[in-house]
Parts: structure tokens; C-alpha cells; sequence
């Protein structure tokens, strides 16, 4: 009879710590794992992987600045590696306000205070900066965090083509673009200003040359052509007359043609004497 009672107690503690198990690991809304889904928008052009015209998706292992934030002025900020890093609700409960919580991002990773932070094209080792952002989601939800990345620079083109009389070949040509290289990002509400910036020369040989640059007034960027000993200078308002501004995520091509190095002498012909009119008048001898 003990050893009966004995047997029963055991397999009534085993059933009650079993019980007690599933009600501690019960999983509650604020522990549910966010699930992010990124991608990258074109241009209106370890690196994410773009094509031609600039979209794209990051690859297991990229990483970007990932920053959550509400309407209560604080913020929690992220390293966030695709495929490698697990983020819950309860990380940026803190942060939401009214149950909702906004996201920003950014590629490359950046050092962020309060969403704010400072990229200089003439120092970034990746100067496609890329930003991202969502708002309101409500916190628990079971639906994907998306992330639609797009390009904050803006992309010049310069394409040459060579006049049959130009002894100036695309090999020969050097472009220099003076133009403003640095701004202030402020993640949260998606904006660039540059007008503080000064200015830095960026160069690319040959006859097809893109150049990042930072949105900014078109008469603010100085174009320098050198091929040889001959060299020209323009500003981009001045090729492109209806253009006022560079934007951010947006490509303006220039196609220039490279006409000849020297004057040329057409035609010669002799004209015959022109009719300047008849003057009647009298002389005295």
C-alpha cells in the first residue's frame, strides 16, 4: 500500500511541475519576436546587392542601424544583422506610446544620437546611404516589421560622346564635380539639410561617370572638364536649365558631346564688289 501511495504522489508531482512549466513559458504578446522584411527601392538610379537601376535586397549578415521610437520622445536604437538578429516587442515597449511604435533605419551603420546623425560623402566608405522607416505599428503585432529602403544621395551622370572632329578621346577625359559633401540626417522624420555644408572636389576619368552626391541646389555644383591641356567649367543649371534642385533618391543624366579642340576654316570664296550705291556731286578743275 505505501509503495502504491508512494508511485501515485510521484507521477501527481511530475504532473503538477509539467503543469507548472506550461503556465511559466506561456508566451505573452510583449514576447513575440518582430519580424523584419527589407528591400531597397531603385534610384530614380559587404554591399546589399543592387542591379542596374538601383533596387535591390540585403543579404544574410548585412547589417544596418535599426531605431525604434514613439510620439514620447524616446527611442531605442539597434545593430541589426539580416538572418542573424532576433528582436521582441518587449525590447521597444519602452519606447511606444498609445500601443504603437515607429521604426527607422539606416545602411550603412551609423552612429545615431536620438535619431540624428552626421554623413560626409568625402569620408563614408559606402557613400549609397540608405534609409528606411515605418510608422505606427502596433506593438505585439504577428505582421512582418517592412523596411523600404531607398537611396538619400543623389546620382549624377555624366555621359560624353566624342564630335568626329574632336582629337579628344573618352580615355582623356578627366571630371572633377565641386559640390557640397555633408548633412545632417535626421532619421525620424526622413530628412537631409545641407546648408551648412562646405564644399569637396570628387573626380572619375573616362566617358561614362556617376558621382553621389547630397541634394543640394543644381547652381551649387561645379562641373570641371579636363582632357589634355584643354579644360571647360560649368555649373549643372547651366546644362540643365529646367533643373533648380538635386534630389535625394534620383538620378539626373548629362549627355555632353565633346566637340572640336580647335577652330575650323570652311570654305573660302571671293565675293564680288558689293552695290554700296551712286553719289552724284561736281568738281572744279
Amino acid at each position: 500500500m505505501n509503495r502504491k501511495f508512494f508511485v501515485i504522489l510521484a507521477i501527481a508531482a511530475v504532473a503538477g511541475i509539467v503543469g507548472c512549466n506550461k503556465n511559466d513559458n506561456k508566451t505573452t504578446v510583449s514576447d513575440g519576436k518582430i519580424k523584419i522584411v527589407t528591400g531597397i527601392d531603385p534610384i530614380e538610379t559587404r554591399a546589399p546587392q543592387l542591379g542596374e537601376d538601383g533596387s535591390g535586397s540585403f543579404a544574410d549578415g548585412d547589417a544596418f542601424t535599426l531605431v525604434a521610437f514613439g510620439t514620447t520622445g524616446k527611442s531605442a536604437e539597434f545593430g541589426y544583422s539580416v538572418g542573424y538578429t532576433d528582436l521582441y516587442w518587449n525590447d521597444v515597449e519602452k519606447v511606444a506610446a498609445d500601443g504603437k511604435v515607429s521604426f527607422a533605419a539606416c545602411y550603412s551603420v551609423q552612429e545615431i544620437s536620438n535619431g540624428l546623425f552626421s554623413f560626409d560623402l568625402s569620408t563614408a566608405k559606402y557613400k549609397d546611404l540608405l534609409l528606411a522607416s515605418v510608422k505606427d505599428v502596433a506593438v505585439g503585432s504577428s505582421d512582418p516589421v517592412k523596411l523600404k529602403f531607398g537611396h538619400a544621395m543623389h546620382r549624377l551622370v555624366i555621359k560624353y560622346s566624342i564630335d568626329a572632329s574632336s582629337t579628344v578621346s573618352a580615355a582623356d577625359i578627366v571630371t572633377v564635380c565641386n559640390a557640397k559633401s555633408s548633412c545632417k540626417v535626421d532619421m525620424f522624420a526622413g530628412k537631409l539639410d545641407s546648408s551648412e555644408s562646405s564644399k569637396s572636389q570628387f573626380e572619375a576619368e573616362g566617358g561614362n561617370v556617376s558621382f553621389m552626391l547630397v541634394p543640394q541646389a543644381c547652381s551649387d555644383v561645379e562641373i570641371s572638364v579636363k582632357a589634355g591641356e584643354l579644360s571647360t567649367t560649368f555649373t549643372v543649371d547651366e546644362k540643365a536649365d529646367a533643373c533648380d534642385m538635386l534630389e535625394g533618391g534620383k538620378q539626373l543624366t548629362l549627355s555632353l558631346t565633346v566637340k572640336a579642340d580647335r577652330i575650323e576654316i570652311g570654305d573660302i570664296v571671293i565675293d564680288g564688289w558689293g552695290d554700296q550705291g551712286t553719289v552724284e556731286g561736281e568738281i572744279i578743275m
